[in-house]
């Protein structure tokens, strides 16, 4: 089967042009055929907050309400995947910028208001990845964002993580796909401040441990859930990596690949 790069960067990678650019010189690097989902919830955050519009988080998941769909809309949609989509054509890359919703790629559900009412929050029911594969068989590159829309034509804000794993693991029908979360940390740590606390590679029952004990917050929280969820998809590998890992990674070099996620005890 023919192997398939499937990478979601998000965080201050999105935020810091230095960042950025370097990120998007090592994702034109990779030799497989690849995609890109991004978030970029920080820059929706500021425009939110110029409109004086409060962004409200619970456990890392954005509640939006309309006006804050309209915002999501237009930064993910707009703003921040039509950048990263110019700046990859820059580079040579056959990239083309679309959302889930383009192509009905990934169908969705409202979430139940109970017990937490996140408004116009998407939970992935089913990928369609004909356009996806399409694009990919054609040697073109895509660029998605996390937007999902529902059989009566609503759009939904949805995690960005779940967009990635989800699509990894309907790609993994048709390909080998290799699922890379590049993040402001190359991987998981038990206590950020201290490098030697990090794991290399992170199992359902240690994963329960960090839960239980309250050490995982915010963002890492559906990041990892969404992880455990997909390797029974047959996901061939499924890393969390820092952009420095990454260029570990495209290098050859095997030491310091940020965290791999593994079912195996």
């Amino acid at each position: 089967m023919t192997q398939v790069t499937l990478i979601k960067v998000g965080g201050r990678i999105i935020d810091d042009e230095s960042l950025q650019e370097r990120f998007l010189d090592l994702f034109q690097q990779l030799r497989t055929r690849k995609l890109l989902v991004h978030g970029g919830g920080v820059i929706a955050n500021q425009i939110c907050k110029s409109l004086q519009i409060e962004p409200q988080m619970v456990d890392g998941r954005r509640i939006t309400d309309a006006k804050t769909l309209d915002v999501v809309t237009m930064a993910y949609g707009g703003l921040i995947n039509k950048q990263l989509t110019a700046k990859l054509l820059q580079r040579d890359c056959r990239a083309v910028g679309i959302s889930g919703i383009d192509g009905f790629c990934i169908e969705s559900k409202r979430r139940s208001p109970e017990p937490i009412d996140f408004g116009f929050v998407g939970d992935v029911k089913h990928c369609h990845t004909e356009l996806l594969e399409n694009l990919l068989e054609s040697q073109f590159t895509p660029i998605v964002a996390p937007l999902t829309v529902d059989r009566q034509g609503q759009i939904l804000n949805t995690n960005a993580d779940t967009v990635a794993t989800c699509l990894a693991a309907a790609l993994s029908r048709s390909y080998q796909v290799r699922l890379l979360l590049v993040m402001d940390h190359n991987g998981v740590y038990q206590d950020l401040s201290d490098p030697t606390s990090h794991f290399d590679r992170l199992n359902p029952r240690t994963y329960k441990i960090l839960l239980q004990s309250g050490v995982l917050k915010d963002g890492i929280l559906p990041k990892l859930r969404n992880c455990f969820e997909t390797l029974s998809h047959g996901v061939q590998e499924i890393r969390i990596l820092s952009v420095d890992g990454l260029q570990r990674l495209v290098a050859g070099d095997r030491c310091g690949l940020g965290t791999r996620i593994v079912i195996e005890e």
